[in-house]
């Protein structure tokens, strides 16, 4: 009966928040239902308070109609939804994430997709671990471009009562700066002619001298390639040798030591096949198509198709892509949700299958041309050549057979033997394109089990940031 007189002030809180595009449905109501009434029911009357009954609700409680409870008098007014957050007694028992859903008249709300409270993620663990620093977009209003990273960093040192350190020696700099850029240290001759320079600009020259250096590519690579997990071999009990995934690490190495864009580096690995029509038409398309490698850099069960696995292990690289990606290029650990809503960040299991729905089309290739044109055509040319000379060996042998000319058959048959090795072939690289126009469902797996699928998700990042309403 309380909870059925307590609806009867819905329709006005539904008139506050719709002034401020809010949907009170999917946010306030379950909310003040479920707090509102453990502590004001016909029994409790917490605060003097009773929203099971329309009247009492907007007379209020001991604190007046204006402190007493979110559902106040001012309910009924369409400019504002007052809340119990100037209540102390309210404001200690509800978190700043339910009182901010609270709130249709608030700066937050409606912004983005953290404070919006149709956020499945935010009815998930009821408006708690939205506040975290690495979810906000950097505040570029407050900093000044022309203020140096350097000069904001003595400015905090300063406040917080941190001197710098002294200044290294020349001996001490040079060897920071190349076990930093190149991972190696300096000759001998190198730190004399450092130590002994005395021109203003030496340390600049030093630093444009190390990044100059393909060292420094293979430095930076070696972290790129822990971090995707790059290795040389498929794993499980076989751990046979992939004879072409060292292309897809000289692919990293050449991307720093080219200063390649960080967002166009992020775009080959993830869809290099989608940014080439047919064969590479240049070297940075072969790139492209070269990077691609990054899906295949999982392990492979090559018995799995022997004990009839070929769904586990397909599953097992799914997982493991999805995982990788999320570590690699959005720092989340998405691994924990695959089973079950993350015990600690605010990712649903649903995130996990919704990121793994991107890769549902990726099909492995290991012979994925990367030759350029001219060099295909040249092997053309090349083996058109050496298929005319078959054919004449061919005639030669069918006459050969009619006359059983057994020693004429056998230097036939070494000369087509030779003929065969001098055929060329183009480039190939270990990679992946996709499925085509479809692809095939993503379905999440309870507790994780792939053979124990659920409701079908589609494609989509983490719905804290980017929602789907359904």
């Amino acid at each position: 009966m309380a909870l059925a007189a307590f609806i009867a002030v819905m329709p006005a809180m539904h008139n506050a928040f719709a002034v401020h595009g809010v949907h009170f449905a999917e946010a306030g109501e379950p909310l003040l239902k479920e707090r509102c009434m453990e502590r004001h029911e016909s029994e409790k009357q917490k605060g003097g308070l009773r929203p099971d009954q329309l009247s009492a609700t907007i007379e209020g409680g001991d604190s007046g109609a204006d402190r007493s409870c979110p559902v106040s008098a001012k309910l009924l007014d369409e400019k504002f939804f007052l809340l119990a957050s100037s209540t102390e007694d309210c404001e200690a028992s509800l978190p700043e994430g339910e009182l901010s859903t609270l709130r249709p008249g608030g700066e937050n709300i409606s912004k983005n997709a953290i404070s919006d409270p149709r956020n499945p993620i935010r009815k998930l663990f009821r408006g708690e671990r939205l506040d975290l620093w690495s979810l906000k977009a950097p505040n570029w209003k407050s900093f000044d471009k022309n203020t140096s990273i350097d000069s904001l960093v003595r400015r905090r040192c300063k406040k917080a009562g941190i001197e710098p350190s002294p200044e290294a020696d020349r001996r001490t700099l040079i060897r920071r700066l190349s076990f930093d850029l190149i991972g190696l240290p300096p000759t001998m001759k190198e730190v004399e002619r450092f130590i002994g320079k005395d021109s203003p600009d030496a340390y600049e020259n030093l630093v444009d001298r190390l990044l100059a250096s393909p060292r420094y590519g293979e430095r930076q690579a070696r972290l790129w390639l822990d971090v995707v997990r790059y290795a040389d071999t498929q794993g499980y009990e076989r751990d046979e040798f992939r004879p072409l995934m060292w292309k897809y690490r000289d692919y990293v190495v050449k991307s720093f030591n080219r200063d390649k864009p960080f967002d166009h580096f992020v775009r080959e690995q993830l869809a290099g096949d989608e940014l080439v029509d047919g064969p590479p038409k240049n070297e940075e398309e072969a790139d492209s198509l070269i990077a691609t490698g990054y899906l295949r850099l999982g392990q492979w069960d090559s018995t799995a198709s022997i004990f009839q696995e070929d769904d586990r292990l397909r599953a097992e690289q799914m997982a493991d892509l999805t995982n990788t990606t999320a570590s690699a290029f959005l720092g989340l650990t998405m691994s924990c949700c695959q089973c079950h809503d993350h015990k600690y960040d605010p990712l649903s299991q649903a995130d996990h299958y919704r990121l793994r729905a991107f890769f549902s089309g990726v099909e492995a290739e290991d012979e994925l041309v990367v030759e350029l044109p001219e060099k295909l055509a040249e092997i053309r040319r090349r083996n058109e050549t050496l298929d005319k000379t078959m054919e004449e060996l061919k005639k030669k042998e069918s006459e050969l057979k009619e006359e059983k000319d057994e020693e004429g058959l056998a230097r036939i048959e070494k000369e087509k033997e030779n003929l065969e090795k001098k055929r060329l072939k183009p480039s190939f690289a270990t990679g992946a394109s996709d499925s085509g126009p479809s692809t095939p469902a993503t379905r999440v797996f309870y507790q994780g089990d792939f053979r124990a699928p659920r409701e079908e998700v589609f494609p989509g990042f983490v719905s804290v940031l980017h929602p789907r309403y359904i």
